[in-house]
Parts: structure tokens; sequence; C-alpha cells
């Protein structure tokens, strides 16, 4: 699988657009009325979120809405695209943007 395009959402209602290809998926994730932790920081928060859900990343074997969300806006880092690079690599996903 590659990634091919990471970007803003054109769509109102998701965050981020990743269109992936071999197999070819396009994912809308993340609500842009919610604040995450790439946005407030908040560790605490992030992790009774990251309790909640129970999703982790390294025993979930398909990109989705939710990992991409849990992976890129609840990731370990404030950055996007660190915590992109980290997804990248978990999922075995080629960056060819």
């Amino acid at each position: 699988m590659r990634l091919v395009e990471f970007i803003r959402s054109p769509r109102s209602d998701k965050r981020f657009l990743a269109k992936f290809m071999e197999p070819e998926r396009t994912v809308y994730f993340g609500t842009p009325k919610t604040s995450t932790y790439i946005d407030h920081g908040n560790k605490d928060i992030r992790d009774i979120h990251m309790m909640r859900h129970r999703m982790h990343l390294t025993k979930c074997d398909v990109i989705n809405e939710d990992t991409m969300t849990m992976g890129v806006l609840w990731g370990p880092s404030q950055s996007v695209e660190g915590n992109l690079s980290r997804v990248l690599l978990l999922f075995n996903i080629q960056d060819d943007r």
C-alpha cells in the first residue's frame, strides 16, 4: 500500500483526507469541531480517550477512519506529520506524496 495524498479534507464534516493506492482507498477522518491531542496537548485527556475507545493500532490490520483518527489525531505527538509517519510505519505503508 502507498500513501499518495494527505491534505485537509474538502468535506466540511471531516478534517483530513488520506488517499492510498494498491489497493485504492480514500479515507476521510477527524471531526473538525472536536478538539484532539494535536490541538490541546493534554496527555491525561489523550490517555482517557485512548482507554475509552480501546483502540490499539498495533492490534489492528486495516487502515480506516478509526485507525487514522487514533493514530494521527490522538497519537503520541502533537505533530500531525510525526504521527502520520508512525501510522505509515506500523502498517508498512510507503509514503509516495
